[in-house]
């Protein structure tokens, strides 16, 4: 099955979409929750250590972007792709 950057890129993206859901289910059921979610999702994201992302962060830096404008360093969808669109040159 071959898969393009973009269609890679939108699954990254509606993956994030449902852990964000479930971290929101989360917030919702224990309050203060997200406050320790995201410190741990932004180290291993390396935000710190790696400004522009690998594959490897990548996922964890969509879900970032998914969880609000707050956090606002991590990746939106076009930077995604666009990082997508990278790794396969």
């Amino acid at each position: 099955m071959d898969i393009s950057a973009q269609q890679l890129a939108e699954l990254l993206l509606g993956i994030a979409r449902a852990q964000a859901a479930m971290i929101q289910g989360l917030e919702n059921e224990m309050a203060g929750i997200r406050s320790r979610i995201v410190p741990a999702l932004q180290n291993v994201a390396h935000m710190r250590d790696h400004p522009q992302p690998t594959l490897t962060d990548l996922p964890v830096r969509v879900l970032l972007g998914t969880l609000g404008s707050a956090l606002n360093r991590a990746l939106k969808p076009q930077e995604t792709r666009e990082a997508l669109a990278r790794s396969n040159d």
